[in-house]
């Protein structure tokens, strides 16, 4: 099955991403079995979300 490296390519990369649609698409992949994510965790301020095997990497953005 390809569903491990589906999982691990798919890359949330915007500093624009609403919460709501990270969520919608995190949704979608826990409802065909790839991941299992939990509502709630998602912040607005995340600019990268890397969705793995292991469960979930975020990449805060950098402050200066």
């Amino acid at each position: 099955s390809d569903a491990g490296d589906i999982s691990r390519k798919i890359l949330f990369k915007s500093v624009n991403y609403k919460p709501k649609q990270v969520e919608r698409a995190c949704d979608e992949l826990e409802s065909r079995g790839f991941v299992q994510l939990h509502a709630g965790f998602f912040k607005k301020d995340w600019s990268s979300i890397s969705i793995t095997d292991e469960g979930i990497d975020v990449i805060e953005p950098e402050e200066d």
